[in-house]
């Protein structure tokens, strides 16, 4: 094997848990608290979430044309260098490095460690030193083989799917229908209350357009990487939508609005304090394995860089190491990065900015599927987006809206 290609080791069952195991993860969780409360209504606050969906469904269906059509190492970074030159590669990459994907792993980091230290007290005080462990931790596994970190995927995401089944079934049985009035809040505010709930919900869907960071070491690309980005978008969005009508179901939304940790005390209502308990172990085995799945993924990014010449000493980065298969160097430069952000507390600044860069580059790639049409038809495509022109289109207005939405809220 060449020192700069990695191994096909993914199949498809792999690359599927590894979109829905980076999806969900922390902000299912954490975010149902600032959603309703930015909608200011049960049912506006579920509009909400099912717009995120329908936002996620659209982009991956688009962008999965992208996945079958470069299917190497890189992502975005491959999909924009490619439409646009590499002068906006380089500049998606790098703020990947700087900025959006290591904000995103040491902010995962801390929310995990916010949920250890609640479920042992004796931890609290500890949470930057237990995030700090699991960067660590996740790091030096995932140097080992794409196929450690894939099974780590799998275990987590079937870890996490069980508990959320359990507080979806309980809290259905246990629903008030009349704690999802009224739709909309009082007033002539909706339009900007929805405006403001966009936020959080797209931060709960981000991660999905990770799995084709991972496309050079995936089994027949072109396709289960469409098939594990759509497949895997329609699991999330039926499994936030159903724990949320399952969360008002059993919580007023003044409750929720008022919980830190709205998910959890739903659990101990649902189940006592041990269920609770139970729960809450579920809850980290997610934000476990959403963590697992960005450390994973992340450094595809310099590594593929690397390779074109776009970073710095790139026979170092762009090199993979012919025992384990995985971009060491990369790897662990996306680790130190990480760390570096939560030791130093500085990754909330950075990530509030990623975002709206992010959302950017997810509308350049959109618009990059219309380019390519036009300016290279002669590309095999074995996938097409369904209902095009009109689905990328949707996405694109989709994608524009999340930056308005963002640009508004923050």
């Amino acid at each position: 094997m060449a020192q700069n290609q990695l191994r096909r080791e993914l199949g498809l069952s792999h690359t599927l848990v590894t979109v829905i195991g980076i999806v969900i993860g922390s902000g299912i969780f954490a975010l149902p608290a600032a959603v309703f409360g930015a909608a200011k209504a049960p049912g506006l606050g579920l509009v909400a979430w099912l717009v995120g969906a329908l936002v996620a469904l659209f982009a991956a269906l688009t962008l999965a044309e992208l996945t079958a059509l470069f299917p190497s190492a890189g992502g975005a970074y491959a999909y924009v260098k490619e439409a646009y030159g590499p002068m906006l590669g380089f500049l998606r990459g790098w703020t990947s490095l700087v900025a959006y994907d290591s904000g995103l792993i040491a902010t995962v980091a801390m929310i995990f460690g916010a949920f250890a230290a609640t479920l042992i007290p004796g931890l609290s005080g500890f949470e930057t030193g237990i995030a700090a462990t699991g960067v660590l931790l996740l790091t030096g596994l995932n140097l080992l083989g794409v196929r450690y970190g894939g099974w780590i995927q799998v275990t987590a995401t079937v870890g996490k799917l069980v508990p959320i089944a359990l507080l979806i079934l309980f809290g259905l049985a246990r629903m008030d229908v009349a704690n999802l009035a009224p739709l909309l809040p009082a007033g002539t505010g909706a339009a900007g209350a929805l405006a403001a709930a966009i936020p959080p919900v797209l931060f709960a869907y981000d991660g999905w357009q990770q799995a084709g960071l991972l496309a050079e070491e995936v089994k027949n690309p072109q396709r289960n990487l469409p098939l594990a980005l759509i497949f895997g978008i329609l699991t999330v969005g039926v499994v936030y939508t159903l724990l949320n009508v399952s969360l008002l179901g059993v919580m007023p939304i003044g409750q929720v609005t008022a919980e830190a940790k709205p998910v959890v005390t739903m659990a101990k209502e649902l189940f006592g304090t041990f269920g609770g308990k139970l729960i809450l172990v579920g809850m980290l085995v997610s934000i476990f394995g959403t963590l697992n799945g960005l450390i994973m993924t992340a450094p595809r990014y310099y590594f593929a860089m690397a390779r074109d010449g776009l970073f710095p000493l790139p026979a170092l980065f762009g090199r993979v190491d012919p025992k384990w298969g995985t971009p060491v160097a990369a790897t662990l430069l996306s680790g130190l990065v990480a760390l570096l952000f939560v030791l130093t507390g500085t990754f909330e600044q950075v990530l509030t900015l990623s975002m709206f860069v992010s959302w950017l580059f997810y509308t350049l790639m959109i618009v990059s599927v219309f380019t390519l049409r036009r300016s290279r038809p002669e590309l095999k495509r074995t996938y097409r987006v369904p209902g095009y022109p009109v689905v990328p289109a949707i996405a694109l207005v989709g994608a524009v809206w999340a930056i308005w939405a963002t640009f508004l809220s923050g």
